[in-house]
């Protein structure tokens, strides 16, 4: 199992290092801003972790480096990583104030403030300890943020493995809350790669990679909208997978009651698996049900990992890092896929050698742009999305070396569009 493991994560490694520029923060009030914003962490090891961040033109989608960035979080990343792959890995608040990012190999949160030109600087306090080991993935919703630690001994066992819960505060300060950590099983290890929220709060979901192979539910529950928060399985829970190694996950924009799960399939190196997309419906009580159980054709494309969708709902972007490519399927309206296109990864102008080998994906609120970070060479790659969800590479970044493969791997993309409707949000006090 151990051997099986390394060699598949080491098919996502890539190096990268990081320049040491100053931090910047220049802008105004996030009130006044305007315009979109990639963000990427960099993963990078030595004390250089660092988040990366650009401008989008929209009227053709290239990106411009912001002032200032990278913006160094003050931590350690993993370097290059065998087990570090993970989903949701860098978040943004609903309205549009704090980025969240985490710092794998020092066990810390940096949280920055985000102002009107897109520029980064850390609130008072930052980075924060988490508590635990080697935090990978992050779910926000309000003043509620909770971290899926992958602990310090896989692949031997998930000791470490858990979730841990924090209040977010005015200032961007979090705190860990009573009561709050969840741990998951050591042996046989339950990965836990991937942790979001349901749209509503109501519910927190994590998938179990490895041998387990179940789908996490939690109801939230605060005996008040000011206290802290309490995870309880809802029954039933946790629930069986449909497809091995569930993976990375995402809610229909258009639909809340229906999420879409990436399935591994397998931990082997090379698989010849294919790997692929189960699809789910969520009840107003938290049990989940496959919306169907017969896997949709990923078009023999392995180690499905990521997976993302447009803002309408009709269409479904999936990540596969070992076959280097992309497939875009149609969402019918109960939720059922069909394999649309398959899109290859191209190296543009990068001459290294070797997979890009893509992880975490954006789409833009018009759904214009889909954008992504790759691991294996470190760079953010875009396409142009056409209606029936084929994707042209963007002159410029396709891809976009964001800096040198030397001693990390980027897993995280946020997206940010100051256009769109903010979400008013009650933090807990100072």
């Amino acid at each position: 199992m151990k051997s099986i493991l390394k060699l598949f994560y080491m098919v996502l490694i890539g190096g990268l290092s990081i320049s040491g520029a100053a931090l910047a923060g220049n802008g105004d009030n996030i009130k006044t801003g305007s315009g979109q914003f990639l963000y990427t962490v960099s993963n990078s090891s030595n004390g250089n972790n660092s988040v990366l961040g650009y401008k989008i033109d929209p009227s053709n989608g290239s990106l411009k480096e912001l002032p200032g960035s990278p913006f160094p979080t003050r931590g350690n990343g993993e370097g290059i990583i065998l087990l570090g792959a993970s989903d949701n890995g860098l978040t943004i608040s609903k309205d549009h104030k704090f980025l969240f990012a985490p710092n794998r190999g020092s066990q810390t949160i940096a949280v920055f403030r985000i102002y009107s030109d897109g520029s980064l600087t850390h609130v008072p306090g930052s980075p924060f300890p988490t508590g635990g080991y080697t935090p990978v993935s992050l779910a926000l919703h309000g003043d509620l943020l909770y971290v899926s630690h992958l602990g310090i001994n896989l692949p031997d066992n998930c000791s470490g493995c858990e979730y841990r819960g924090y209040r977010v505060s005015k200032s961007g300060a979090i705190t860990p809350m009573a009561d709050s950590v969840y741990k998951l099983t050591e042996t046989p290890p339950a990965i836990p790669l991937a942790l979001r929220f349901s749209p509503n709060g109501q519910f927190l979901i994590g998938t179990e990679a490895g041998a387990t192979s179940k789908i996490n539910v939690f109801e939230v529950k605060r005996s008040s909208p000011n206290a802290d928060a309490k995870l309880v399985l809802v029954p039933g829970s946790p629930f069986d997978s449909i497809g091995k190694e569930p993976f990375g996950f995402n809610f229909n924009p258009a639909n809340d009651s229906q999420f879409f799960v990436s399935n591994l399939q397998t931990l082997a190196v090379p698989g010849n698996v294919e790997g692929s997309v189960s699809s789910y419906l969520i009840a107003k009580t938290g049990q989940i049900s496959p919306i169907v159980t017969d896997l949709p054709s990923n078009g023999g494309q392995e180690a499905t990992c990521w997976v993302s969708l447009s803002n309408d709902g009709k269409l479904l972007f999936a990540t596969n890092p070992t076959s280097d490519s992309v497939t875009s399927y149609s969402v019918t309206p109960d939720g059922r896929l069909s394999l649309q296109h398959i899109t290859t990864m191209s190296r543009g102008t990068i001459t290294k050698g070797g997979p890009l080998a893509p992880v975490d994906m954006a789409v833009t609120t018009h759904n214009d742009y889909l954008y992504m970070a790759t691991v294996r060479i470190p760079t953010i790659t875009g396409f142009k999305i056409s209606a029936d969800g084929g994707l042209t590479p963007i002159p410029g970044v396709s891809p976009l070396q964001v800096t040198n493969p030397v001693d990390a791997a980027p897993f995280g993309i946020a997206y940010l569009d100051f256009g769109a409707k903010a979400e008013n949000v009650e933090y807990a006090d100072d």
